[in-house]
């Protein structure tokens, strides 16, 4: 059967170059800035894991010249190993260029700037959509209607990411924190939405997160 798009969830997902506030400020807001500062750089860009599809894409720009990076390098690590390398160049006041995307923590942690892509070399802007099939409203209108309402930005993701991947806690724990703590963005979520047994979506989480806390 055919498949239809809900909603986007999430508008704003970008994976660039991007690089430390300090090399933005002086003149790198895109990829075709790099060059000039080659030195500054080292000539160097940190990515991640090797075979990452963000690493590939430098590779590719290096290999084509893409920008005129011909000449530059990749570094691969790992995520937290290219993370490590942008807080030592932080610290050092140096330039950095490394492999960065929203949402995630580092747009949180460090003060960056994602680098323009005239040429799209990164293949523009991506988004996230809830997909169904064209009978799911019909046979599913509560759950429907929560995936329609249910939008987060990139602040939200990068929080979420954030305290799974620092706090120790498991991702549950961390679920049930959030929704705690964020009522007013629940609220709107489960808007007009109904339980099973007719109560108010919002009421229905609160009872949830109340029957899970006496435990």
């Amino acid at each position: 059967g055919s498949v239809e798009s809900i909603t986007t969830n999430l508008p704003e997902a970008t994976f660039s170059v991007a690089v430390n506030r300090e090399a933005c400020d002086a003149g790198v807001k895109s990829h075709e800035d790099l060059d000039e500062y080659k030195e500054e750089f080292e000539g160097k860009i940190f990515g991640i894991e090797p075979g990452n599809d963000g690493n590939q894409v430098v590779i590719d720009m290096i290999k084509n010249d893409t920008y005129g990076l011909g000449d530059w390098e990749i570094v691969e690590s790992s995520t937290n190993g290219m993370l490590s390398e942008v807080d030592r160049a932080i610290q050092d006041d140096k330039w950095v260029a490394f492999t960065g995307w929203e949402p995630h923590w580092m747009g949180q942690k460090y003060d960056m700037c994602l680098l323009e892509d005239p040429e799209e070399a990164w293949g523009g802007p991506s988004h996230v959509e809830t997909l169904a099939n064209a009978d799911f409203e019909e046979e599913n209108p509560e759950l429907y209607q929560l995936f329609e309402q249910l939008k987060v930005d990139k602040e939200i993701q990068g929080n979420w990411i954030d305290m799974i991947d620092n706090s120790g806690k498991e991702p549950e724990e961390v679920a049930t924190e959030w929704l705690n703590d964020n009522p007013e963005i629940t609220d709107k979520w489960l808007e007009g939405v109904e339980a099973a047994d007719g109560t108010p979506g919002p009421e229905a989480l609160k009872n949830h997160l109340e029957e899970q806390a006496g435990r």
